[in-house]
């Protein structure tokens, strides 16, 4: 099995050789995946890997355990000496599961989205913006958000307090929560209440049901994810800003070209097509 052009796997120095292979096979498996598996995360990709060969995306193992805080996944620039090679993924697969909010698929792209906005040149670390930390994380969470919309996964509701944007598809919802492993709901296969959606503010600990492995359960409907979109894209006037980003429009373009029965979660379309 090899990696989808453009992108080179590697464990070599931080694994022995069967653990290289392990890890090689591991993550290969994960991009091909993405790559053959609906339009958003093969659109991405492409971007990432537009000037290739004279620039690559290396994807290479976190060195620290698995926790949850930590949650060994990362993207940056990737230069040897004065020579800029393109950007590096640090991503562990084994930290990652499948569905859910942590899905390992969603988590990878979105560390691609990293690496293609570097490598197109439209990278921004800003100040904080809302309650995500930097423009960065809120494009990247966006778009790896219209990938979820896509393969069904739930959404990520935000960044490390909760994005307010989510309050009404999340009230709309009658949104509870996954049941705890080992408590009498697990067991009997139910959920417990979660109650009204609420953020927390600037890290100052206020009292919250909203944690970043928050899902909405049951999911919403296409109609309502929709709607939704033109909902987040006024929220924040970043999604139009981002469309006026000449490297990047292209990939955002074909994005908000994908229909809404396949990509319920797009703001992009909402801004372009309406809702």
């Amino acid at each position: 099995m090899t990696a989808p052009r453009g992108f080179v796997v590697s464990a070599a120095g931080t694994y022995d050789e069967p653990g290289n292979a392990r890890y090689v096979e591991a993550a290969t498996r994960l991009l091909n995946r993405l790559a053959n598996h609906g339009r958003v995360a093969s659109l991405v990709m492409a971007e990432a890997t537009k000037f290739y060969p004279h620039r690559l995306v290396m994807v290479v193992p976190d060195t620290a355990g698995c926790s949850t805080w930590k949650r060994n996944a990362h993207a940056r620039p990737f230069r040897v000496g004065s020579t800029d090679i393109g950007a590096v993924i640090t991503y562990t697969p084994k930290c990652w599961s499948f569905e859910g909010v942590y899905d390992a698929r969603a988590v990878l792209l979105h560390e691609i989205v990293h690496a293609a906005r570097y490598i197109l040149g439209v990278w921004a670390q800003s100040a904080a913006i809302s309650n995500y930390p930097n423009a960065e994380e809120f494009h990247a969470v966006t778009l790896a958000n219209v990938y979820r919309s896509e393969q069904n996964l739930s959404l990520r509701l935000g960044y490390s307090f909760g994005d307010p944007a989510f309050i009404p598809l999340y009230n709309a919802a009658g949104s509870t929560a996954p049941a705890t492993s080992g408590s009498a709901a697990a067991a009997s296969g139910t959920a417990s209440p979660q109650g009204p959606f609420t953020v927390r503010s600037g890290g100052t600990g206020n009292v919250t049901p909203f944690n970043p492995e928050t899902e909405i359960v049951p999911r919403p409907t296409i109609a309502a994810m929709r709607a939704f979109s033109g909902h987040f894209a006024r929220h924040h006037p970043l999604v139009a800003t981002s469309l006026r980003a000449r490297p990047i429009r292209p990939l955002l373009e074909d994005v908000a070209g994908l229909p809404w029965d396949d990509v319920p979660f797009n703001p992009f379309r909402a801004v372009i097509h309406g809702t």
